[in-house]
């Protein structure tokens, strides 16, 4: 990365930020919402997710996840001897070529302000789901007891658990609403 580009390293926000972890449960938070509303919009697309408040929220969100996105371009995080990485070449090259990247361009594919233009984008709106799983690095840099961090994660895979039951009774609606013709009464075609 050309020197003029680099952040200096002042800068440079660390992991271990409070105000990063505060921002961390706030992504979290929002989320969390997301991953009940949007396999609902995707599925049934009721009424209330078109109303102009719910519409202004959504693209509040959407902006703030991007913001979270931008903000990842500039976070330290650990190398794999422990130390905290604070040089954004590397910091980019990192985040770029990670599976979180992906998810998070993808989801950037689903906002509101490309569904408009096109629609069948909407779909690329799952990936915001993969910011759920922020939840478990939360409970791993908790600083507990373990008795603390094992309660924790029962109740995180218990959430998953709901989750994925929520996605795919949402994904079964979807399916049974698009082959409502072909299937009689006993459910063969």
């Amino acid at each position: 990365m050309r020197e003029y580009m680099k952040v200096p390293e002042k800068y440079i926000l660390s992991f271990r930020d409070p105000r990063k972890e505060s921002w961390d449960k706030f992504i979290l938070i929002l989320a969390i919402q997301n991953s009940f509303i949007i396999p609902i919009d995707l599925c049934f697309q009721p009424e209330f997710t078109h109303a102009r408040p719910f519409v202004l929220f959504d693209t509040i969100v959407d902006v703030i996840f991007m913001f979270d996105m931008l903000l990842m371009f500039v976070t330290s995080y650990l190398d794999r001897q422990g130390n905290e990485v604070k040089d954004t070449s590397l910091i980019a090259s990192k985040y770029v070529w990670s599976f979180r990247f992906l998810c998070d361009f993808f989801a950037v594919l689903g906002t509101g302000f490309l569904t408009q233009f096109i629609h069948s984008f909407r779909l690329f709106g799952i990936f915001k789901l993969n910011r759920v799983f922020r939840l478990s690095r939360m409970i791993a840099d908790l600083n507990t007891h373990k008795d603390v961090k094992a309660t924790m994660t029962m109740f995180k895979f218990t959430f998953y658990l709901f989750l994925l039951i929520h996605m795919m009774a949402c994904s079964w609606y979807k399916v049974c609403l698009v082959h409502a013709n072909d299937i009689d009464e006993f459910g063969v075609e």
